[in-house]
């Protein structure tokens, strides 16, 4: 347990207590259903001022669309969404077979191309709304950042049988259910930060920590000089070539 917490960085406080009642309920499996949800907390989210994110606490809380995180930046969130993570599936062609056929019949060219839609399939979209939910509910009373914005990322899977999905689907949904609730455009992710982690010891699920990127001091005096260093070299070759 300390292993993960440790390499994740995240407050897990709340999570232990989940997974315990987990392998409590399993014969001590440590893996199962997604838990009962708590009764909806409306007073808490009447508590939340206006520009202000919701009160977490420095041990979490458990919230109505997940677990609530804290985050030590005033401008950032964090949450654990349980539950299996799922990867981003590519749209897919529907046909309305009623309208096709209605177009057919009436010779109507154009609403015969109607009927043929471009659509992400449904178990995403759910998965992208949990996302968002749970990440509104985090923000309290924050608006959307117009800022630039950098995202860490931990996933759970159970080590069960079946396919294993690819990394970066798993984070295109988490970015598509946050575009337009924390960040105002998915342009300003700037920096993403992600692991993905098979296991039996914790429930299935995603850990979130998001916030407005921070700069680094360091960076900018650094790329100077490795682009000055660049730059000799290039005129020392210059140089002896000639």
């Amino acid at each position: 347990m300390a292993r993960t917490a440790k390499v994740c960085g995240f407050s897990v406080t709340q999570l232990e207590s989940i997974a315990k009642e987990r392998a409590g309920n399993n014969g001590g499996s440590g893996v199962s259903a997604r838990p009962p949800r708590p009764a909806p907390r409306r007073n808490v989210e009447r508590q939340e001022s206006a520009g202000v994110k919701a009160s977490v606490g420095p041990d979490g809380r458990e919230g109505i669309n997940g677990y609530l995180l804290p985050h030590p930046h005033a401008s950032g969130i964090g949450y654990f969404l349980d539950g299996r993570p799922v990867p981003k599936e590519r749209p897919r062609l529907v046909v309305s077979l009623p309208d096709l056929k209605a177009a057919v019949m009436a010779m109507d060219f154009k609403a015969a191309k109607a009927a043929f839609s471009i659509q992400t399939p449904a178990k995403t979209v759910r998965y992208e709304r949990r996302i968002a939910a749970i990440s509104r509910e985090a923000m309290g009373g924050m608006a959307s950042s117009p800022e630039l914005i950098e995202i860490r990322i931990h996933f759970t899977l159970s080590r069960r049988r079946g396919g294993r999905p690819d990394i970066d689907n798993l984070v295109k949904t988490v970015l598509d259910g946050m575009n337009g609730v924390f960040w105002v455009d998915d342009r300003q992710v700037r920096k993403i930060d992600t692991t993905l982690e098979f296991t039996n010891e914790w429930p299935e699920g995603v850990m979130v920590m998001a916030s407005v990127l921070e700069n680094d001091s360091g960076l900018a005096p650094a790329l100077r000089n490795c682009i000055a260093r660049r730059q000799r070299s290039a005129a020392a070759i210059r140089q002896f070539s000639h």
